[in-house]
């Protein structure tokens, strides 16, 4: 179904662009052993939530444990612990010394994946908190949602993002993050 993608950039053959499809993945999903273990499969860490967007980390996490990630860490506010224990039980769960909001990155050197942004919030405490993963974090990295337009508002944040980070902007995260464009071609 069309998701606002310009028909024209996906025709020209000027754009080094393309679309991911079906049997492009297929050659990069890896058959599982018989035998693996979650521990096979990488250990994740996910930044998300805070009050009152408790299911931004539920959402999250969910879609991270369904693309394969083997473990789940899951870096949540206090006020989310709960919701997340009930809703996602195969996580783990980091608790934030914040009741209310990210503040803080964890310990870093046992995550082969890392994630931050949704609904971490904007707040100076999650902005503290973002600066600090992005400076410690080593492994590669998926930012979006709020995480990306912390960076927006804060553009020194720029020099910190690693080579091969991934960023994961919709259009309106995309043009707070370079300049407002007027057509999704030109985005």
């Amino acid at each position: 179904l069309p998701i606002g993608i310009s028909q024209q950039a996906i025709d020209s053959a000027e754009t080094p662009f393309g679309l991911t499809e079906k049997h492009d993945l297929a050659r990069l999903v890896k058959p599982r052993p018989r035998f693996a273990h979650k521990g096979t499969f990488g250990h994740a860490l996910l930044t998300a939530g805070s009050y009152q967007m408790s299911g931004a980390a539920v959402l999250a996490s969910r879609a991270c444990l369904h693309t394969g990630c083997g473990l789940l860490t899951a870096h949540v506010p206090q006020s989310a612990y709960q919701i997340m224990q009930t809703a996602v039980p195969e996580a783990i769960l980091n608790i934030d010394d914040s009741q209310m909001e990210y503040s803080a990155a964890d310990s870093l050197q046992r995550f082969s994946a890392v994630g931050i942004g949704p609904g971490i919030g904007q707040s100076d405490a999650a902005r503290n908190g973002l600066a600090q993963l992005l400076q410690n974090c080593t492994a590669p990295m998926v930012i979006d949602a709020d995480a990306l337009n912390i960076i927006a508002a804060n553009q020194e944040m720029f020099k910190l993002l690693k080579p091969n980070t991934i960023l994961t902007p919709h259009p309106g995260e995309f043009d707070r993050l370079t300049h407002r464009h007027t057509s999704g071609y030109e985005r």
